[in-house]
Formats: C-alpha cells, sequence, structure tokens
C-alpha cells in the first residue's frame, strides 16, 4: 500500500445506477469515521487522526477514538513494548496486532480477536495475544534499533 489510494472503488452489482457498493470504502481501504475517505495509506492515516486530536484540542472539543473490546489482550505501549517483546513471561509466546480503532478492517476484526485471545487464555496457556495502538504510539524501537515497520492495519 502506498500513502494515497491508487485504485478505484468497488461498484455495485447493481451497475446501472453507477452507485458505490455498500461496503466499497472499507473494501478498498479507506478508514472508517475519516472525513477524506480517499488515503488507505497507514502514514496517511496516522497523520489525519493526529491532526484530527489537535483541532479538537484547539477548539476546546473532547476527542475519542472507537473502543475495541479485547477482554484478555494484553495492551501494549512504547512503555511495555521492549519489556514485553523482548523477555515478556517466561515460556510464552505473544501474538501481536497492530491495529488502528479507525479502520474498518480493524473494527470488524476485533471481535474474532477478542474471541481468539479469551480461546487461548482457556485452552493454551503458554500463548497471549497483545495489541498495540499505532494511533496512540509511535513505533518502537528496541535496543536503539529499529527491527521491524507496521506498513497496514490490521
Amino acid at each position: 500500500l502506498g500513502d494515497e489510494m491508487t485504485t478505484d472503488l468497488p461498484q455495485s452489482s447493481n451497475n446501472a445506477t453507477g452507485d458505490y457498493a455498500v461496503d466499497a470504502f472499507e473494501r478498498s481501504g479507506r478508514f472508517m469515521g475519516m472525513s477524506n475517505r480517499t488515503e488507505c495509506g497507514l502514514h496517511s492515516h496516522i497523520q489525519k487522526v493526529k491532526e484530527q486530536k489537535q483541532q479538537a484540542l484547539e477548539s476546546g472539543e473532547e476527542f475519542s477514538a472507537p473502543t475495541l473490546a479485547c477482554d484478555k489482550c494484553i495492551d501494549l505501549s512504547v512503555d511495555n513494548f521492549e519489556n514485553k517483546i523482548t523477555t515478556g513471561d517466561e515460556g510464552r509466546e505473544l501474538l501481536v496486532e497492530f491495529y488502528s480503532p479507525y479502520c474498518g478492517g480493524c473494527q470488524e476484526f476485533a471481535p474474532t480477536l477478542n474471541k481468539l485471545a479469551n480461546h487461548l487464555s482457556l485452552n493454551v496457556p503458554n500463548m497471549q495475544v497483545a495489541r498495540f495502538d499505532i494511533t496512540e504510539n509511535e513505533i518502537p524501537h528496541i535496543n536503539d534499533e529499529e527491527l521491524f515497520q507496521v506498513e497496514v492495519t490490521p
């Protein structure tokens, strides 16, 4: 994915009207709840969220992101990322999701991730699910090195 949408929106099955499919914006990678629905790149997405937060701050309005419930997920942040990823709990494997609460695909996947995390906590005790909100945190470095890049969500 690039930072700008380069594909056309999927058309409705009723092409005679020229309408877009009901879920065309989400299927083409556009983020839900964003005022400009023509960008799908991760960097553009993060920039738009930052701009919306700044506008809300300047206007005195409260800014709130959609909540994606995951009862058994470990919420990662810059503060705990290195510790959880590099050391974690001895003998436990960690499945990490990088997500945005504004991403339509992430919103759709959230109930599945929650079910998976609940199932693993009951049936596979050496496996945990963690998630990292890319709109609230910069991708951290480990030992001052950039070991990976997140290029797309979910």
